[in-house]
């Protein structure tokens, strides 16, 4: 029988923040495409004072 090729370095699209292969590009491209909607969703965060009164 043969066994499957698990080399996973000859299918490597990104490295540096971590590894994702030709398999799980569609994770990274979906991450990425977050960062903005988490960036907006931080800003509209209600802030409150020491009091615990919000702030405007």
């Amino acid at each position: 029988m043969n066994k499957p090729n698990l080399n996973t370095q000859s299918v490597l699209s990104m490295k540096g923040e971590g590894y994702y292969s030709q398999k799980t590009v569609g994770a990274k491209n979906a991450i990425d495409k977050m960062e903005v909607l988490i960036e907006e969703a931080f800003k509209n965060i209600p802030k409150v004072d020491k009091q615990g009164s919000h702030v405007f």
